[in-house]
């Protein structure tokens, strides 16, 4: 008797077993779902946050969006030694009219250039464009930045015992708080240029004509007009009159004079300047 129910048992549980899952597949003991060894995930999908975004390397000469490459200029020897270390844009790019001074790399002459850029230069002339450095052999000179061919951020200039001499503001050519007027509310045509160092007026002024001619410049020290000024016709930078301030802006005694004065067609209509009548001695 009881081998019988013994069998009737075994017999039941067998069944129960190999019952087909609703699933279409088979159950299975609950215990089946554990392991004495860790179970490999490997076939398990990664979350997003898993994988590590790799950021993009800037290159160490791009500067202001702008791919540029390293130069350098030696020039004396010994004790008189000044190395220029900077950055040119690789490729011709015409230079902002309304720049001061263009700063610029000579390829052909190996050599660094402020002055304008004459047609003929054009095929080597590449704009200074990142940080610059000129020092000598023991110590820096001056060093700061260059945007498109123009001074941009903080210029320092060090004497020969590495002390600073020098500090100024600059934002793409100009002072930083120079004051600049637009004829359009766009600001695209520039008015006038009113240089500003310090709180003071100092530096070269402009005024331009809505077409975008140079109509007056000259140059301001200590809020004061010194020097040539050179007033110009709304035509290619043809010179309308010429006027002289005093040299030291504390002179307060000599006035203003014109020296000179031209028709639009370059005749000159008026002279006054000083005419060196002396003989040359041999």
């Amino acid at each position: 008797m009881r081998l019988f129910v013994t069998l009737c048992l075994f017999i039941s549980y067998f069944s129960i077993a190999q019952q087909p899952a609703p699933s279409g597949g088979f159950t299975a003991p609950i215990t089946s779902l554990y392991a004495d060894t860790t179970p490999n995930l490997d076939f398990l999908p990664k979350k997003k946050r898993d994988f590590k975004i790799k950021e993009k390397k800037i290159p160490k000469t791009l500067f202001y969006g702008v791919r540029t490459k390293r130069g350098y200029t030696i020039t004396g020897r010994g004790k008189a030694r000044v190395v220029e270390l900077f950055y040119y844009v690789p490729v011709w790019k015409e230079p902002d009219p309304y720049v001061p001074v263009v700063y610029w790399y000579n390829m052909k002459k190996r050599k660094v250039f402020n002055t304008p850029i004459l047609e003929k230069d054009k095929k080597y002339a590449r704009l200074l464009h990142g940080p610059y450095l000129r020092k000598s052999t023991y110590s820096i000179q001056e060093d700061g930045i260059f945007y498109m061919g123009s001074k941009h951020g903080r210029w320092e200039k060090y004497d020969k015992m590495d002390v600073l001499v020098e500090k100024i503001k600059y934002f793409r050519g100009w002072t930083r708080e120079s004051v600049i007027t637009y004829y359009d509310q766009d600001r695209k045509k520039i008015q006038e240029i009113m240089p500003v160092q310090n709180a003071t007026k100092t530096g070269k002024y402009y005024r331009y004509y809505e077409s975008g001619l140079i109509a007056e410049e000259g140059q301001y020290a200590e809020n004061e007009k010194v020097g040539i000024w050179v007033e110009y016709f709304d035509d290619r930078k043809k010179r309308k009159r010429q006027t002289q301030y005093p040299n030291d802006p504390y002179d307060k005694q000599t006035e203003p004079k014109i020296l000179k004065e031209w028709d639009e067609t370059g005749r000159i209509t008026f002279d006054k300047t000083p005419k060196d009548t002396g003989k040359k001695r041999k």
